[in-house]
């Protein structure tokens, strides 16, 4: 579990960090509160990293991958992003 937050996950950076970058800035700044594998404790951060990852293999952005599996297939035609 990172136990503090970082820069793109609050405030102003919420909504001008693409999902890919703050991505690379969880898991090069999140701090951690505890030894992997030692507690039972999470948050979005893993969404933030898991997304991007997902995005990378399947050669797109995580708004793509977003938009193609779920968001078109649930008619969602009015969804918008506020950045990235």
């Amino acid at each position: 579990d990172a136990g503090g937050a970082v820069p793109c996950m609050k405030g102003l950076g919420a909504l001008t960090v693409s999902p890919e970058a703050c991505a690379k800035e969880i898991y090069e700044q999140a701090p951690f509160a505890f030894e992997p594998g030692t507690t039972f404790a999470y948050n979005s951060y893993h969404l933030q990293v898991a997304g991007a990852m997902a995005a990378k293999a399947a050669n797109t952005t995580v708004q793509g991958l977003l938009r193609r599996n779920l968001i078109d297939k649930a008619g969602m035609a009015r969804t918008r992003w506020l950045a990235g």
